[in-house]
């Protein structure tokens, strides 16, 4: 975070420093110690409260002594990571998805702390979704005035049974978030807590599905729903309209200037200059970026629109099995169903969505006005046999965005994933790329460059 800070000046003030944990490249040594040896005697800055351990009765020792003295350390640790120090037998192991076998972290106990729970705030989501959230006398967590809590959803609550003016115990869940633990004293003068009837901003009745934890607003014109939706839509992985935000999109939905998401492509400059903080030229901006995102794919295009449980990669899947938009709105549950990812809850709800009128409207509305997210072809003819059904993994700098050349290899045929793995066909790595290379030369993953990528696609 702090890296990708514009002041320079903040970050200076901040003096970041690093300790550094593996060696990649270079005279790679027998055991992981003796490459952290090499690393000191190159003057690297290396940990010095590393331990190498005979045996697990060490390493519970070497955990149990820094849970009780962190506190001495110049800097805030959450736990200790124990690694196999046999390089053989590091590679012999490999990893997961996500992580090397050969190495796990022992999180210390969380920091705890009391305080009394005074009052419930309600969000709601672009869905309808009710989230309550704690609100408690403010208390010291882990170096933090903390006086807020997540509680995810009503069924929670009622798994704690908590009540208004329970003392409650907190902590943060992996050292971040705030959450309540248990209550420890039920006050003589205690409320229970209840889902609401009624949305706490439209004031329209809420629901339950059968069989879903979530309470839900049903009010589609909701405005805290439409203000979750115009976010989603013009967030960067949607239609990436950056110079629209939060503050942006509350002034314009209280005005009654946006009522979905086609009134921002209808916006004029004296709807903008009247707004607290926005000039003639920011006016300018914001409509500049408006209209060049009129031209987007076609997986921007379905993730923007907010379709439940349709995220990036389901809508990068539906945009090459279908090729047109046209032909996803018609679509059945069933023919949805026949594509491998697409299960029946996604199936109905992306049937449900575009059965509803009102999307419908709005869509159409986004195409007439000039709305034009560019077609792929679909999988069954536009795949080059190099491509088709393999994994990629993209890493390093490239001339071109990441995002560029995810679109380019996913429209041949080709699956791109995250993190390297035992499944991962090929690593396509830019410049400076870092511990995905090194994973996969560990695990034998062919690395392919950017030249050579582009040479199979030609």
């Amino acid at each position: 975070g702090t890296l990708r800070m514009l002041d320079s000046n903040e970050v200076r003030r901040r003096k970041l420093d690093l300790f550094v944990y593996i060696l990649t490249e270079g005279p790679v040594k027998e055991r992981h110690s003796e490459n952290l040896e090499l690393m000191r005697d190159l003057l690297l800055p290396v940990n010095p409260e590393t331990q190498s351990c005979n045996n697990i009765e060490e390493v519970i020792e070497f955990c149990n002594q820094w849970e009780n003295h962190k506190d001495a350390l110049p800097y805030e640790i959450d736990g200790v990571v124990v690694k196999v120090d046999e390089i053989q037998l590091q590679k012999k192991l490999g990893f997961t998805a996500k992580s090397p076998r050969w190495a796990t972290a022992v999180k210390f106990s969380a920091e705890q702390a009391v305080s009394i729970l005074r009052s419930i705030e309600i969000g709601v989501g672009r869905s309808g979704v009710l989230t309550p959230v704690a609100l408690v006398d403010p208390v010291e967590l882990n170096g933090t005035l903390v006086s807020r809590a997540t509680l995810h959803n009503y069924d929670q609550v009622g798994r704690l049974n908590l009540h208004l003016g329970d003392s409650i115990t907190l902590e943060k869940g992996g050292e971040i978030i705030p959450k309540i633990v248990t209550r420890e004293l039920s006050s003589q003068t205690s409320w229970q807590i209840c889902p609401p009837q009624n949305c706490p901003v439209c004031d329209f009745p809420v629901f339950q599905v059968p069989g879903e934890v979530d309470w839900r607003c049903n009010n589609f014109d909701c405005p805290a729903q439409l203000n979750e939706r115009l976010l989603h839509f013009v967030s960067r992985r949607a239609m990436d309209i950056d110079t629209v935000g939060p503050a942006l999109i509350e002034q314009l939905t209280l005005k009654h200037k946006l009522c979905n998401p086609a009134d921002l492509y209808k916006l004029q400059i004296s709807d903008l200059e009247e707004l607290e903080r926005m000039g003639a030229k920011s006016a300018e901006n914001v409509l500049k970026a408006i209209k060049e995102s009129k031209n987007c794919s076609l997986v921007q295009f379905i993730h923007a629109l907010g379709i439940p449980h349709v995220g990036e990669k389901t809508a990068s899947v539906l945009a090459r099995m279908h090729g047109s938009l046209q032909d996803l709105m018609e679509c059945t549950p069933e023919t949805l169903e026949g594509i491998d990812e697409i299960g029946p809850i996604i199936a109905e709800s992306v049937v449900v969505f575009f059965d509803n009128q009102k999307n419908v409207k709005w869509i159409s509305d986004l195409l007439e006005i000039g709305v034009q997210p560019r077609n792929p072809e679909t999988s069954s003819n536009s795949g080059i046999p190099f491509f088709e059904g393999k994994v990629f993994v993209i890493t390093g700098t490239l001339s071109e965005a990441r995002d560029v050349w995810k679109d380019r290899l996913e429209s041949v045929g080709a699956k791109v994933t995250g993190s390297v793995s035992s499944k991962t066909d090929y690593l396509l790595a830019g410049e400076n790329a870092g511990a995905k290379l090194s994973k996969a030369r560990t695990l034998g993953v062919q690395v392919m460059t950017e030249k050579q990528a582009s040479e199979e696609l030609s």
